[in-house]
């Protein structure tokens, strides 16, 4: 089933709304807001209203190109060297530089929180950016630890558990020399939940449909990847969220005509880019825009937040997750308005979508129905081929009518949109 959001246009950015609101220590302050309402300004603009200067302000951020992106396009510096040096002492970072405010991600801040927790005195304002992927790196990283058989605290594979906990604790401060914790995101159940479980304290600030944000203009959903590739002619941003899954893909996408490039971490060590890989990636970071011989670009979790696109000449998106918290975000990547968005319909909620349009209001026996089985070959959680019986009721539940009868001693089906037939 196609859906449509037409969100208003004369909506105000969340930096033209959030300083009227009193953030205060002793408690996380999470704003909640949707993508490209103006969450990076607002950020900024709290560093005056709540910091003597840039320098005293830390911008955490999840992904190694989020931080990129806003070393490239903010005022900001990386870890200076008088935070490194007890760790490191021919570390080569730059000097302290009042005037911008230092952006790393959660496993840097987590590996200097535990080693070097110094740095924190100086600080008076902590933005916790896209903070929803933080209680996730988590468990991958205890994954980690659990098949290397590595004991908690002795290696940087906790670097993020280390990071939860310390801004956990920082957040029900309300000293002279604490740090303001705010938090920005647009999928903000995992924070809460992460904070619930560590009984840190927060205020929450929820401005979802209250500020601006980009309009779809069409939601499409699928099963089958190959279908729509098959069919789409328009330039295109495909989410997968495995490499392997993603090369597998690009190849059924690879038509002879298009240019395709697939983007991942940097820190894949099973997996390196190539050097035209790296070079588009540091185009895009840079332009926030995609080089103009691309027809498809593929990204995966890596790129799920912080990266901004704006070319306007791609107006279609392929998120390939059932995942909702993973749909919002990525939708984000592009910060204009687009005509469709095809979504994974992993749990086949809208299977009205992609039933096979010729069997509806024509009457058919039930090798029929093995034969749209097989056709659709739709998989359970396990991985078994859904038959007749089960995609029938999978119809049902999404408002279709599925009629049996007999016809001349014929059993026979009909599967039909209305509900009165």
């Amino acid at each position: 089933m196609t859906q449509t959001n037409q969100a208003d246009p004369e909506l105000p950015y969340l930096s033209d709304l959030l300083l009227k609101y009193s953030l205060k220590k002793g408690h996380a302050n999470i704003i909640v807001a949707p993508c490209h309402s103006g969450k990076t300004t607002a950020a900024i603009n709290m560093m005056d209203a709540y910091a003597a200067s840039p320098g005293r302000v830390l911008y955490l951020i999840d992904t190694a190109a989020g931080k990129q992106s806003l070393l490239l396009h903010q005022s900001a510096q990386s870890a200076p060297y008088e935070w490194l040096e007890e760790i490191n002492p021919f570390s080569h970072a730059s000097s302290y530089a009042y005037e911008k405010f230092t952006v790393m991600t959660y496993h840097q801040f987590g590996f200097l929180a535990n080693n070097s927790p110094g740095f924190l005195q100086s600080l008076q304002l902590i933005i916790c950016d896209e903070m929803h992927n933080l209680p996730k790196f988590q468990k991958i990283q205890e994954r980690k630890n659990q098949q290397l058989g590595l004991i908690d605290g002795l290696d940087a594979e906790n670097d993020c558990t280390a990071a939860l906990k310390v801004l956990a604790a920082l957040s029900s401060k309300n000293t002279p020399d604490s740090p303001l914790i705010v938090v920005l995101t647009a999928t903000a159940e995992p924070v809460f939940h992460a904070f619930d479980q560590l009984a840190a304290p927060y205020w929450t600030f929820d401005f979802t449909d209250h500020v601006h944000h980009d309009r779809t203009l069409s939601t499409r959903y699928y099963t089958s990847f190959s279908s729509v590739i098959n069919a789409l002619d328009q330039r295109a941003i495909v989410y997968i969220a495995s490499v392997t899954q993603m090369k597998e893909f690009a190849r059924l996408a690879d038509n002879g005509q298009r240019k395709i490039c697939c983007l991942w971490s940097v820190h894949s060590p099973d997996h390196p880019m190539s050097e035209y890989q790296l070079a588009v990636r540091e185009e895009i970071l840079r332009t926030e825009r995609i080089p103009p011989d691309i027809d498809l670009l593929f990204i995966n979790a890596a790129y799920e937040t912080s990266i901004n696109i704006r070319n306007e000449d791609f107006n279609t998106m392929i998120i390939h997750s059932g995942c909702i918290d993973t749909q919002t975000q990525v939708r984000g990547r592009l910060r204009h308005d687009i005509n469709t968005l095809y979504i994974y319909d992993s749990a086949h909620r809208h299977i009205v979508d992609y039933f096979p349009s010729e069997y509806f209001d024509v009457p058919f026996s039930p090798s029929v129905g093995r034969q749209i089985a097989d056709q659709m070959n739709l998989v359970d959680s396990k991985g078994h081929q859904l038959k007749w019986p089960s995609i029938r009721k999978l119809l049902e539940q999404n408002g279709v009518a599925v009629k049996s009868y007999r016809e001349r001693g014929e059993r026979l089906c009909r599967v039909s949109k209305d509900l009165d037939f």
